[in-house]
């Protein structure tokens, strides 16, 4: 058993006990048993990727969520309905400092790295995906890495407190970014992947979806009443699976109709926050000005 094994068994096995319910414990078990086949691909004091082996010549490359790396154990993020319960191959990019991917170097270690690890197991179709601070990196890598298709779930279109200047909720990590070298995705996307876009309508994301670059192969939804929090009703509403199926073979039809029923729709074109404010906005930018931190936390 490697050292990556054994850490992580016994990392899960310390907290297994203490999950209450038969479906947090056949996660617990999932997770294990996909730790054994977990292949590391690199490691330093800030970057972590990782591959999960599949039986396809499919593969997805998640970048994981800042919530999922500052939580105690190293959780597989979207691994079964990523790898189509193994059949796909997984790689799992994980920025140890929750720094979005900034560090001066470690660009170019993801993009080497992970298209090193796509030649050698003959990858012939691959889509990043990921969620918030995860969803920023599969937005910014999926031209890099050659992606087909990239899946966003309320991605950021940058970060730092310039450069979101009304949104606090990430500003103790953003503060903590030493060199932002990276700038909005609109600098990394480009006409050749297929982009899928999820945001919701409501709260601070409005300062994120409304910057989002528009093109013919940007698919770009907006989720009604619902902030950050999207992924929640989308595990609520047991549609993820059939949602990164529809991304991952850039089934745009499918997806229209799958967001429909979530009250999700086509952004429009040219819609802004100054085309088509919410109440968030109108209450605090487009009324009363410059909103204070705590306004703010309730939509992280």
């Amino acid at each position: 058993m490697t050292d990556l094994v054994h850490s992580q068994m016994t990392l899960r096995l310390s907290w297994a006990p203490r999950l209450p319910g038969r479906r947090r414990l056949e996660r617990w078990a999932r997770h294990s048993l996909a730790a054994l086949r977990l292949k590391r691909l690199h490691t330093s004091p800030s970057l972590r990727i990782e591959a999960l082996p599949g039986r396809t010549s499919d593969c997805v490359i998640v970048f994981k969520s800042l919530s999922v790396v500052a939580s105690s154990k190293n959780d597989l993020e979207f691994a079964r309905t990523a790898s189509r319960s193994g059949a796909r191959h997984c790689i799992f990019v994980t920025d140890k400092e929750n720094g979005w991917y900034q560090r001066r170097g470690m660009a170019d270690e993801i993009t080497q790295t992970v298209r090193a690890y796509l030649a050698r197991i003959g990858a012939r179709r691959v889509m990043s995906m990921g969620y918030s601070m995860g969803g920023y990196g599969a937005l910014v890598f999926a031209d890099r890495l050659s992606a087909d298709t990239a899946l966003a779930i309320g991605p950021q279109y940058d970060i730092g407190v310039d450069a979101m200047p009304h949104d606090f909720r990430w500003v103790e990590e953003w503060n903590a970014i030493a060199e932002r070298t990276l700038g909005p995705v609109s600098r990394h996307m480009s006409d050749r992947p297929q982009y899928f876009v999820l945001h919701g309508r409501m709260g601070v994301e409005i300062l994120h979806w409304a910057q989002m670059p528009e093109g013919q192969n940007v698919h770009h939804y907006l989720v009604s009443d619902v902030a950050h929090n999207i992924h929640k009703l989308l595990r609520k509403r047991a549609v993820l699976p059939d949602l990164i199926d529809m991304a991952f073979q850039a089934d745009v039809a499918a997806m229209d109709d799958l967001m429909t029923g979530l009250a999700g729709q086509r952004r429009e074109p040219g819609e802004t926050e100054k085309t088509n404010p919410n109440a968030w906005y109108e209450k605090k930018i487009g009324g009363s000005g410059r909103p204070s931190a705590g306004e703010c936390d309730d939509e992280a």
